[in-house]
């Protein structure tokens, strides 16, 4: 199971114990950190206590060896893909921020708090207002910056949804999300997603005929396919109902009380 750093924000922390379990945690990817940055792997067996007890000034000395510039990003990019932060999407100002600040549980707090509003100011723009819901459910944000290092886009995001809240590829988060928000936001979504996912269908048959051999396809979900068989039986009866409304109009026989209602 990943491990992962919240802060208490991605569901709040009920008792004391939590918060301590997260301060064990973050020291804990600190200190894998510091294995990578000393011997190019995470879980090494091979640090010291002393190297432990001077792990602030062995990372800031680190971090200052110009020649070890890829070893760090690989550093850094695991400590924050534990955080669901991804390194490789931070701008300039922000990288170089994490070469100069000390690494504090709370430092880390605050600078994970200001990332994700970043991220929900950013996705809210990209999102249709019925699924800005999504960004509450910050699992879902860490699995697709901190996880899979993609920015939320218009032409990947209900791709992005769909594995989050259907197929559950965030299912390491278990743990640590909230999932009864998760739950509710993913009932919401049965009937929302097929809305915007009908008109990107070129040829629905095809789609369900290509279902048997791509795993990820909509129809190999049951919440998914029934969101959208329902989705696509009201359209029929409503072009129906329309069509018959529409030969009811022009019908010369239609009775002139008719008509006229």
């Amino acid at each position: 199971m990943r491990e992962f750093v919240t802060y208490g924000s991605f569901k709040p922390f009920d008792k004391e114990e939590d918060f301590q379990k997260d301060k064990e945690m973050f020291f804990a990817i600190k200190k894998n950190m510091l294995s990578i940055l000393l011997y190019d792997v995470a879980h090494s067996p091979n640090l010291t206590e002393n190297q432990i007890s001077q792990m602030d000034d062995i990372i800031k000395y680190k971090f200052a060896q110009k020649e070890d510039k890829e070893i760090v990003s690989q550093a850094l990019d695991y400590f924050l893909s534990a955080q669901g932060i991804s390194y490789k999407l931070l701008n300039e100002e922000e990288k170089k921020k994490l070469l100069i600040i000390d690494y504090t549980y709370e430092n880390f707090k605050d600078f994970s708090s200001d990332i994700y509003k970043k991220y929900i100011k950013d996705v809210k723009v990209i999102l249709p207002f019925e699924m800005e819901k999504c960004c509450e459910e910050k699992g879902f944000l860490a699995y697709c910056y901190g996880n899979c290092d993609k920015e939320i886009k218009k032409d990947n995001y209900l791709d992005l949804i769909k594995l989050y809240f259907f197929f559950d590829m965030g299912y390491f988060l278990e743990r640590y999300r909230n999932n009864e928000l998760f739950i509710n936001i993913r009932d919401d979504l049965i009937d929302i997603y097929p809305k915007y996912k009908a008109p990107k269908v070129i040829n629905r048959y095809l789609e369900k005929f290509l279902s048997f051999f791509e795993p990820f396809s909509d129809y190999n979900n049951k919440l998914l396919k029934k969101g959208l068989d329902n989705y696509y039986n009201n359209k029929t009866k409503k072009g129906y109902n329309d069509n018959k409304n529409k030969e009811n109009e022009n019908n010369e026989y239609t009775p002139l009380k008719l008509k006229q209602d």
